[in-house]
């Protein structure tokens, strides 16, 4: 008989463009051995609801606060999936002194649901406790009482920016205790493999994927807002951000004013940064995931523009798998994990190399050339991720 599971993700936003949490968490509650899946959102907080009633909120609390005022802070997203929304008084990071105790705080949401979930299962379904940030903190009566415990690195988290030192000194200390805890670690790098593998024998690497049936029925008509610009077109998806080299973007325009530069995702940047960029860097704005692979069927090369540092170093972009889908072009920056695919991504170590590369590529891009990349993505689609997933819960189950 097929073992079951009742698995309790603890991830950022559900409605946040579908990466690597969500998929993952869609694509295990879709297989027969899970029978549950409570995927637990990042808080609210009632700061964002008073800034959201006279319409100062960021988009992202915008939406989830719409979505909340419709179908509650629980609702079923599909037969066996619940979405849950917590509520905090005010962002951690934003209360900096009592920062801990307020993730205590949090944390005792986590361990009541996971009670609930241990307590209420009428058919033996074993409990998978899944973190995918490592600030969560759980009572460790909770811990003993979920039969596995699995903690999905996806960056290192202490280097993100817009914190100060202590709460990145905490966010170390917080991933640090994860790695050695969990019964199962796993990472989307060689980097955060190699470090993660002293503190847990248990680590497995399972990279990024793509959603393939994305690219099925894609269609023929052109987009509006990309199809008035002009030929060739640099094309970037996902978050638009500070983790973007943003010198290594002007020098590419000043070098060819002819160029469009493509950004399509949430934009959050200071203004200040934006006014200076070249008028031939252009952001279209979030899309719907399956609206991207048309996008990038009428761009030219896909890019990737990441700044080489430790934290984008740590990571792998999920961004160049959807390329790889695309079958178009790709030329990226030496990071994010990109080497993996130096056989198929054009890597630039400078503006100039860009250049030449994005030329290159423009100049010897081919059909077979296209197969070949659609080929590699199919050997990286969430399936296969989630195939692995399933084996590596397998082999670790205590039975």
């Amino acid at each position: 008989m097929q073992r079951k599971y009742a698995f309790i993700f603890h991830g950022d936003y559900w409605d946040n463009m579908w990466r690597r949490r969500q998929q993952i968490a869609w694509g295990l509650a879709r297989r027969p051995c899970v029978k549950l899946a409570v995927y637990v959102e990042q808080p609210l907080t009632l700061v964002s609801f008073l800034k959201f009633v006279v319409g100062r909120a960021d988009p992202e609390a915008s939406s989830r606060w719409r979505r909340i005022l419709v179908r509650g802070f629980v609702f079923r997203a599909a037969t066996n999936i619940w979405i849950v929304t917590p509520v905090a008084i005010m962002g951690v990071s934003h209360w900096r002194r009592f920062g801990y105790w307020q993730l205590r705080l949090r944390g005792l949401f986590g361990g009541w649901l996971t009670r609930f979930v241990l307590f209420s299962s009428r058919h033996g379904e074993k409990v998978i406790l899944w973190i995918s940030l490592p600030w969560l903190v759980i009572p460790s009566g909770v811990l003993s009482a979920a039969h596995l415990v699995w903690y999905d690195c996806t960056e290192d988290f202490s280097l993100l920016w817009g914190h100060d030192s202590s709460w990145r000194k905490l966010i170390s200390c917080l991933d640090e205790w994860w790695t050695r805890r969990a019964d199962v670690v796993s990472v989307v790098s060689q980097k955060l493999f190699d470090r993660k593998t002293l503190d847990n024998l248990f680590t497995y690497r399972v990279m990024n994927g793509v959603d393939l049936a994305a690219f099925k029925d894609i269609s023929v008509q052109e987009p509006v807002d990309i199809a008035r610009l002009p030929h060739p077109r640099l094309c970037s998806v996902g978050m638009v951000n500070d983790r973007y080299d943003w010198d290594l973007v002007r020098q590419i325009a000043d070098m060819r004013p002819h160029w469009s530069i493509v950004f399509i995702g949430p934009v959050s940047l200071p203004t200040a940064l934006r006014k200076k960029l070249p008028k031939q860097v252009h952001y279209l704005g979030s899309k719907r995931y399956s609206e991207l692979p048309c996008y990038l069927a009428y761009s030219d090369v896909a890019v990737q523009v990441y700044k080489v540092d430790s934290l984008n170093d740590s990571g792998n972009s999920q961004k160049v798998f959807l390329y790889l889908a695309s079958g178009i072009p790709i030329v990226s920056t030496p990071s994010a994990d990109v080497r993996v695919f130096a056989d198929e991504v054009a890597i630039a170590t400078s503006a100039s190399d860009f250049v030449q590369q994005v030329e290159r590529a423009v100049a010897e891009h081919s059909p077979s050339a296209s197969v070949a990349r659609q080929r590699l993505a199919q050997q990286h689609s969430w399936d296969k991720r989630i195939d692995h997933i399933v084996s590596i819960l397998e082999d670790r189950d205590p039975r």
